[in-house]
């Protein structure tokens, strides 16, 4: 393929890497190839007449070739884009959804409208993406950033250094917190692991196949993760504190009950422009 491309102009390269990505079945393959050629060459959208070298030739092939093998674009390209920013990546960490903008700017409307230093624990943090968009978009805030999982943390470290006011920490959840934040904290957000056990094998290959099962097996019904950081944030909130939870389908309203068990004074579903569960936002 590399042979046969060079001395092409930049905008057929980008026509024909769309096309050998359609063909092997990838949603929004021009979207995918232009993202691709950017970060493998530099070359944006309105470039159009510039010819690529030989090396970037080799490594969109080698782009196109991994996508043969199922794998995700992201892994390849060491990196993802969200809310704006290029966030590092490697094959141990979860691959942040661009679904996930919507739950990050509640979080952020919310923090905006408390006074005062705003203290907020991202739970499940793997990459750092919403620890990183909210310590950016909303000032005199600390934002927590736990996972359990020590290579997510490496990634998560990594996109957090020219972030300030993100802490990077180890956990399972709450339990290496310093105990002089329990009742402070102003917003729990996280997008944990929620796909039922069943549900697993039916993925897209690329994810099934290639991102860490960790970081998506939720237990049996998806919500074993969610009901504990309920039932737990509870005691790291403070009066009038909020919590924001990713869901998956179908799961908004067995845990908008679990948290109205818990004493939660509100457990709204919120849902996309599909009616499908999206997050669930919670006031304690």
């Amino acid at each position: 393929m590399t042979h046969a491309w060079e001395g092409l102009e930049v905008a057929e390269v980008r026509r024909l890497t769309a096309a050998a990505l359609t063909t092997m079945g990838c949603v929004s393959a021009a979207a995918e190839a232009e993202l691709a050629i950017r970060r493998l060459s530099g070359a944006d959208h309105r470039d159009r007449g510039s010819v690529l070298s030989q090396a970037t030739l080799s490594a969109i092939d080698a782009y196109v070739e991994g996508r043969r093998r199922g794998e995700p674009p992201h892994y390849i390209l060491g990196g993802a884009e969200f809310m704006g920013r290029w966030l590092v990546l490697d094959h141990g960490t979860y691959i942040p959804r661009p679904w996930t903008a919507e739950m990050v700017l509640r979080g952020i409307a919310i923090l905006k409208r408390v006074r005062g230093p705003r203290i907020v624990v991202d739970v499940g943090t793997g990459s750092g993406a919403i620890a990183v968009t909210i310590a950016g978009a909303v000032r005199n805030c600390h934002v927590w950033a736990v996972d359990v999982d020590p290579a997510a943390l490496q990634c998560a470290r990594i996109n957090a250094a020219n972030a300030p006011g993100v802490s990077i920490l180890q956990s399972d959840l709450f339990g290496e917190m310093p105990v002089d934040l329990a009742r402070r904290v102003d917003l729990v957000i996280g997008s944990l692991p929620y796909v039922p056990d069943s549900e697993l094998a039916h993925l897209p290959r690329d994810y099934r196949e290639h991102e860490p099962r960790r970081a998506l097996n939720g237990g049996p019904d998806g919500l074993a993760l969610d009901t504990r950081a309920l039932r737990e944030a509870r005691g790291w909130l403070r009066a009038g504190g909020s919590l924001l939870l990713e869901l998956g389908h179908r799961q908004g309203r067995p845990l908008a009950a679990a948290a109205t068990r818990l004493g939660y004074t509100a457990a709204i579903v919120r849902s996309d422009e599909d009616g499908d569960d999206q997050f669930l936002d919670c006031l304690l």
